[in-house]
C-alpha cells in the first residue's frame, strides 16, 4: 500500500513535471503564434471598445451641432429686434439729455430771478 502511494505520488509529479516542460519545451514557433493569436484577440477587443467610444463621441458631436444651430437661430431671430430696441433707446437718452440741458438752463434761470426779487425785497424794506 505505501508502495502504491509512492509510485501515485511519483507519476503525479512526474506528470506536472512533464507539462512544464512540455511548455518549456514546447516550439518556438507555436509560441509566437499562440502570443500572436492572443495579440490580435486583444487588438480586436480594443478595436470594439475605441468604436463603442467614438459613436458615443459623434452621437454627441451631432445632438450638440444640432443644439448650437438652435441656439443660432433663435439668436438670428433677435438680432433685428434688439437693432431696434437700441436705437430706440439711444433716441431716449439723446432726448433726456436735452432736458437735463434745458432743465438746467431753467434752474440758472431760477436762481438769478431769485436773486433779482430778494434785492428788489431788499430795496424795499430799505425805503
Amino acid at each position: 500500500m505505501m508502495f502504491l502511494n509512492f509510485i501515485l505520488g511519483l507519476a503525479v509529479a512526474s506528470a506536472s513535471n512533464v507539462g512544464e516542460m512540455a511548455e518549456m519545451g514546447a516550439n518556438p514557433i507555436r509560441k509566437v503564434v499562440t502570443m500572436m493569436q492572443k495579440m490580435s484577440e486583444k487588438i480586436e477587443e480594443e478595436g470594439e471598445a475605441e468604436k463603442d467610444l467614438y459613436d458615443k463621441f459623434m452621437c454627441h458631436c451631432k445632438s450638440e451641432l444640432a443644439d448650437f444651430n438652435k441656439g443660432k437661430a433663435s439668436f438670428e431671430a433677435a438680432v433685428p429686434k434688439l437693432e431696434s430696441d437700441i436705437s430706440s433707446t439711444e433716441a431716449q437718452i439723446s432726448q433726456l439729455q436735452q432736458e437735463i440741458e434745458v432743465k438746467k438752463a431753467d434752474e440758472v434761470a431760477t436762481k438769478d430771478s431769485m436773486q433779482r426779487a430778494t434785492v428788489e425785497r431788499e430795496k424795499e424794506h430799505e425805503v
